[in-house]
C-alpha cells in the first residue's frame, strides 16, 4: 500500500543521503507488485 511504501522513504532517503549509489529490491510475490511497488516508491522519491 502506499502508506506502507511511505514508511519507508526516510530511511532510503538517509540512507542515499551518504552512499554513492543506492539500490532498493522489492519482494516479486504471486501476484507481481513487485513493479507496482518500485514505481509508486520512484513517484514518492521524486
Amino acid at each position: 500500500t502506499p502508506q506502507e511504501i511511505s514508511e519507508w522513504l526516510p530511511k532510503i532517503q538517509k540512507l542515499d543521503s551518504v552512499a554513492e549509489k543506492t539500490f532498493i529490491f522489492a519482494n516479486n510475490h504471486w501476484r507481481g507488485q513487485a513493479v507496482s511497488t518500485i514505481r509508486q516508491l520512484r513517484v514518492m522519491l521524486d
